[in-house]
């Protein structure tokens, strides 16, 4: 098992399917927490505020 300290972008997305299902009633089955960190960058990881842009969730339609 993944420790999410280490993986911090792995423990975003599960956390947004744990609020998803907990709060909204969504079926787990449905959904899939994944990180994708520095592979998908929308900013610069050289400032703080380049680094927040990146800390995101996005749900896609499969």
């Amino acid at each position: 098992m993944l420790h999410f300290a280490k993986h911090p972008p792995l423990a975003r997305g599960e956390a947004v399917v744990q609020a998803l299902v907990s709060r909204y009633g969504i079926a787990p089955a449905r959904l899939k927490g994944c990180g994708v960190s520095s592979l998908a960058p929308v900013a610069s990881n050289d400032s703080d505020a380049g680094r927040a842009r990146n800390r995101r969730v996005e749900l896609v339609k499969q």
